[in-house]
């Protein structure tokens, strides 16, 4: 066996540490999010500001499903060709994080939802999120020479 079980990540404590942090700032994130909410809604009311942010979801899930059908098809085709699709790859994390900032409440995750689909950030956030799951993309491209 060349390649170690996804599983053995839960006992090595570097990877541990990493998810953890990531989870800490998760939740930080979220508990500012949700006190500039609270402020915020003081001065336009709750239900214009609960309306403003559902329709922040709604607009970012339509906008989001367009473009990630569109780099969907372009994975297939650059694989269908025999090339590997690192930039698409870098694309698709970045469009799943922005879905993820868009779609929850708050006007930070908003604001890093929007700028994570902005041409320089999203390059930079590609290819940091390529570098940490390298043999994940690497394995979805074998799979999906596979499906062809």
């Amino acid at each position: 066996m060349d390649q170690q079980p996804r599983l053995l990540t839960i006992v090595h404590m570097d990877s541990v540490m990493r998810a953890f942090f990531v989870l800490l700032f998760a939740s930080l994130l979220m508990i500012v999010d949700g006190y500039v909410l609270i402020l915020v809604s003081r001065y336009f009311g709750i239900y214009l500001l609960l309306a403003a942010e559902a329709a922040t979801g709604l607009i970012a899930v339509i906008a989001i499903l367009s473009s990630y059908r569109h780099t969907v098809t372009r994975i297939r085709e650059a694989v269908r060709d025999g090339q590997y699709p690192g930039a698409e790859f870098r694309a698709l994390s970045c469009l799943w994080v922005s879905a993820v900032c868009l779609i929850l409440p708050g006007f930070i995750t908003d604001a890093l939802g929007i700028a994570v689909v902005l041409p320089p950030i999203r390059w930079a956030a590609g290819f940091w999120i390529e570098r940490a799951s390298r043999d994940g993309f690497e394995e979805l491209y074998q799979y999906l020479k596979l499906e062809e």
